[in-house]
């Protein structure tokens, strides 16, 4: 391969490779067996495989001329790797070209996941209320738009937009909205059926905000009310963690301000879940980057 056809490599990388990568871009150089064991502590499905299954990631890095490798013989031979300057060329590459692909596509899985899960999970009868709560580049996306007319079969109907501080100027189309905050939502006890709330509590910066926020959640609901809560999980990616190295990837999509958005561990959302519905019926599901929550009064 000559440098001409080796400068258009990121679109030919798999995500081994960039997780490789990835790795390698902070450290100055790294043994390949830590790296290996590196990426199998990241990826549960790759424990099982041997080592040395996974040393074809070197060599095409190696052919492509994005990393370099140094053999040291001893006892036991040993074998470092470095990025090559047209490596580091190429992970940031990768940044652009993975941010300008994974937000759509981000948006549209995560929409179509949450649309699995909540329309089962709410029942919309003709008289029913349903409260969004959430960024407006997710609600006001035509994929969201789309699956959630089902909550519109009816003239009697509401629905409506929460709209939080950070959700700037945007309104929703066909939804009334509501300005408030997470201390205060300026609705009458026990008023909606069902509310949907994305990356609220991700957004708020403690525990006690978190629980006076599900405070005015649960004040909200009918005694029968149900609350599908979406929030950013921890996890580890080569996409989120590079990313994250240069801007707070999430928020900035999500919210388009610079504080950075807090990832639950599962054990830790559903204590706090816990601690203000401690009668309700709560069931988690897991997502590689979110976990979803429903929780019927």
């Amino acid at each position: 391969m000559n440098a001409t056809n080796r400068e258009d490599t990121s679109a030919e990388l798999d995500w081994k490779e960039l997780e490789v990568m990835s790795f390698l871009a902070l450290k100055k150089e790294s043994h390949k067996r830590e790296i290996i064991r590196e990426i199998k502590q990241r990826f549960p499905n790759l424990r099982d495989k041997p080592n040395s299954s996974l040393y074809l990631i070197f060599e095409r890095l190696q052919k492509k001329g994005l990393i370099k490798i140094r053999k040291i013989v001893g006892k036991g031979r040993k074998t470092f790797v470095t990025l090559t300057d047209l490596g580091k060329k190429q992970i940031m590459q990768g940044i652009q070209w993975s941010f300008q692909l994974i937000v759509p596509s981000l948006i549209q899985c995560l929409t179509s996941n949450i649309v699995a899960e909540c329309r089962p999970f709410f029942t919309c009868t003709a008289s029913s209320r349903i409260a969004f709560i959430g960024p407006s580049l997710i609600l006001t996306a035509d994929s969201f738009l789309k699956n959630f007319d089902f909550c519109l079969q009816h003239e009697d109907q509401r629905c409506y937009f929460l709209k939080m501080p950070y959700n700037k100027n945007n309104n929703i189309s066909d939804c009334e909205t509501i300005s408030c905050t997470p201390e205060d939502i300026p609705i009458k006890d026990g008023y909606f059926h069902n509310v949907l709330s994305m990356f609220a509590l991700s957004f708020l910066k403690d525990y006690e905000q978190r629980i006076i926020f599900l405070r005015e959640l649960k004040r909200t609901l009918t005694s029968n009310g149900k609350l599908f809560l979406v929030e950013l999980k921890q996890f580890r990616s080569f996409i989120y963690n590079v990313l994250s190295s240069f801007t707070n990837f999430f928020t900035m999509i999500f919210f388009n301000n610079s504080d950075k958005l807090y990832q639950f561990g599962s054990n830790e959302l559903l204590a706090l879940i816990s601690e203000v519905f401690p009668k309700a019926s709560v069931l988690p599901i897991d997502y590689a980057e979110f976990i979803f929550v429903k929780i019927q009064l």
